[in-house]
């Protein structure tokens, strides 16, 4: 099954998609719900509820571009891939799927119009313990200029736990920290195992403080969308893009998933950083050749000047 990435949504719920002109289409989470120590439920659907309940969410779809759009509102199947949660492409179905029903179906708005969207969750009573993934996606469709017709998607991402009892529990370590990348691309890599009964969305940052800690650095933010599955293991990383002088740093991380966090610590020798130093960077080429190409115009004058003031 094709997959694509459902990126997190920022911190103002909404997530949006690029559309046909300037502007976009959007979705977000307008009733909240689900564990109230879950900060993701602010911007998903998330809740754990027992075999037979009913769930019920609204979501506002959104059109932020220059022209009118039809947005279609559907849910789909959704997974954890290498670390990523995706939804599929069209409309793939799994057991949520068949559970939730999105009313109504399709929207037209006019540029920058809103409507609100019901979603309903019905949950059989003969439904298995476990979680389930899927998105309740909104999409619209342009032709661009050379007439080739483009589907756009944005959705919510929808993570339900079924079985009796309370809440599951989420929960996670930090197997190890090791230092990753290039010495002038230094980055501190947590390798993660998910050790609860609940998928969790990494977030957090790492800070360094020098031997001694006469010197500190960062935080350093690690990449955002990281989602281990119960029982797997996955990588984080964050770039260590500051200024850093040689020696030994103490590098603490510190990473979230919900209301659960973690700290881990690893001693790092590095070689230094330069401020100055831009291997990668293609303007540190650039410049350098408009110097020289400035210093050579300079020499040429001035040998002219010498060469017409000779007898």
């Amino acid at each position: 099954m094709s997959a694509m990435m459902l990126a997190a949504v920022p911190s103002d719920g909404t997530a949006q998609g690029s559309t046909e002109g300037s502007g976009s289409i959007g979705v977000r989470l307008v009733t909240h719900g689900g564990p109230s120590d879950d900060p993701r439920s602010d911007a998903y659907i998330v809740d754990h509820v027992e075999p037979g309940a009913v769930l019920e969410r609204r979501i506002e779809a959104s059109n932020a571009s220059t022209e009118p759009q039809r947005i279609d509102l559907y849910a789909a199947a959704a997974g954890v891939e290498d670390d990523v949660f995706t939804a599929s492409e069209g409309r793939g179905r799994n057991d949520l799927t068949d559970w939730t029903l999105v009313e109504p179906s399709s929207v037209d708005l006019a540029p920058g119009a809103t409507a609100s969207v019901d979603v309903t969750i019905d949950v059989p009573e003969h439904a298995s313990r476990g979680e389930r993934y899927a998105a309740v996606m909104a999409e619209a469709a342009s032709v661009d200029g050379s007439g080739v017709r483009q589907i756009h998607r944005v959705g919510v991402r929808v993570y339900l736990s079924v079985g009796p009892g309370g809440e599951p529990s989420t929960d996670f370590r930090i197997d190890d920290l090791e230092l990753a990348g290039s010495a002038d691309r230094p980055a501190l890599v947590a390798r993660v195992t998910n050790t609860g009964e609940r998928a969790v969305d990494l977030a957090g940052s790492a800070t360094l403080a020098y031997e001694g800690g006469t010197l500190t650095a960062g935080p350093f933010e690690f990449q955002a969308g990281t989602t281990i599955v119960p029982g797997d293991s996955g990588r984080v990383a964050a770039e260590l893009d500051e200024p850093l002088a040689a020696g030994p740093w103490l590098a603490t991380a510190v990473l979230r998933s919900g209301d659960v966090e973690r700290t881990a610590q690893l001693t790092l020798d590095l070689p230094g950083i330069d401020a100055d130093a831009e291997p990668d960077s293609p303007w540190a080429a650039i410049l350098i050749a408009l110097a020289a190409v400035l210093a050579a115009i300079v020499l040429i004058r001035h040998l002219s000047h010498r060469k017409s003031d000779a007898p």
